[in-house]
């Protein structure tokens, strides 16, 4: 296992989540995956979803409640990651 949220894949972290036994192990791959870039890029595609397809919205926004807000690393930049919901 790596834990470098740089280098952490979907289907990586699936088979993590399938195999975790214990509460600790399963707080540290949350705190991990919170910190790999295809989490924002799953809350971009959520909130394209809850736009782009009305029916869609409230399931969209409930999953974006689950999943909680993205920790993405901007660098010396001022961007700041939007609150999925907010």
């Amino acid at each position: 296992m790596t834990a470098d949220p740089a280098r952490v894949t979907p289907a990586e972290s699936e088979a993590w989540l399938r195999e975790g036994s214990s509460y600790l192990l399963a707080d540290m791959l949350a705190a991990l995956i919170a910190r790999a870039p295809f989490t924002f890029q799953t809350m971009n595609m959520l909130d394209a979803i809850g736009i782009c397809r009305p029916a869609l919205t409230r399931d969209a926004i409930a999953l974006a409640r689950r999943i909680g807000k993205a920790d993405v690393a901007h660098g010396g930049t001022c961007c700041v990651t939007p609150d999925p919901v907010g």
